[in-house]
C-alpha cells in the first residue's frame, strides 16, 4: 500500500493525505494482485536476487575468517589485507547489481500501478489482420 501511495504521489502529483488514500484504494481493489506481485517481487527479485548479489561477500570474508583462526600475526594481517582489497573491488560492482536490482523492483510496482489505474480503453477499433502477400 505504502509503494503504491509513493507512486501516486509521484506519478499523479498527489497531497501526501491523497497518495495515502489512493495508494489505499488501489490496494484494497486488487488485493489478489497485489499479494501476488508482492511475493515475485520479494521473494524472486528481493531475495533470490539480492543473494545472488551478496553470495561474493561470502567467498571473500574466507581469507579473513582463516586469518582470524590463524596463530599467526603476519598470516592473519595478510589475511585481512586480502579481504579487505576484495572487498574494496567487489563494492562497486555490489552498489551498481543493487541498483539495478531495486530499479527493477520500483519499476515493476510504478507498471503495476500504472496498469491498475489506466482507463479502459473505449470503442477500440478491433484488429484486422493484415491482407495476404501478392
Amino acid at each position: 500500500m505504502i509503494e503504491q501511495a509513493n507512486i501516486a504521489l509521484i506519478v499523479d502529483d498527489l497531497s501526501i493525505g491523497e497518495s495515502l488514500r489512493r495508494g489505499w484504494e488501489i490496494f484494497r481493489a486488487n488485493l489478489g494482485n497485489m499479494i501476488v506481485l508482492g511475493l515475485i517481487l520479494t521473494l524472486g527479485a528481493g531475495l533470490f536476487v539480492g543473494f545472488l548479489i551478496s553470495l561474493p561477500l561470502g567467498i571473500i570474508s574466507v581469507p579473513a575468517m582463516i586469518a582470524l583462526a590463524s596463530d599467526s600475526s603476519q598470516a592473519a594481517t595478510s589475511g585481512l589485507i586480502i579481504g579487505g582489497i576484495c572487498l574494496v573491488v567487489y563494492l562497486p560492482v555490489l552498489l551498481v547489481l543493487a541498483g539495478i536490482q531495486q530499479t527493477f523492483i520500483r519499476t515493476s510496482w510504478t507498471l503495476a500501478y500504472k496498469r491498475l489505474t489506466a482507463a479502459p480503453a473505449q470503442d477500440a477499433p478491433p484488429v484486422l489482420d493484415a491482407p495476404p502477400a501478392l
